[in-house]
């Protein structure tokens, strides 16, 4: 079972539940079992994290990049422009002017 981790950021977990669906179904990823407003309940697939050794390995992070590289050029019904991390900054901005950081002296 997976839950909502963006913190209320509803747009953002619903791309993420509608990317996950569309990999499933084109069996890129694990089976999805179901949505619900509190998170979906997907496949559970064994498996383990990958070491240092094993990600300096060049074939398989050609492997891992080669199948990165598609799952990136699939056509999906969101936007795929970077807009998130110029939110985040623009938000940050507005919340330093308005003074909500205050700084820390040593």
């Amino acid at each position: 079972m997976y839950g909502q981790v963006h913190d209320g950021q509803v747009e953002a977990n619903i791309t993420e539940s509608i990317i996950f669906m569309l990999l499933s179904e084109r069996n890129l990823g694990p089976k999805l079992y179901g949505i619900f407003p509190e998170g979906r309940l997907e496949e559970y697939i064994p498996a383990k994290a990958m070491t240092c050794q094993e990600l300096q390995d060049p074939e398989l992070s050609t492997k891992i990049a080669r199948k990165l590289a598609f799952i990136h050029q699939l056509e999906v019904p969101i936007n795929k422009e970077p807009v998130w991390m110029f939110e985040k900054m623009d938000k940050y901005v507005r919340w330093n002017n308005l003074g909500f950081f205050v700084q820390r002296q040593f």
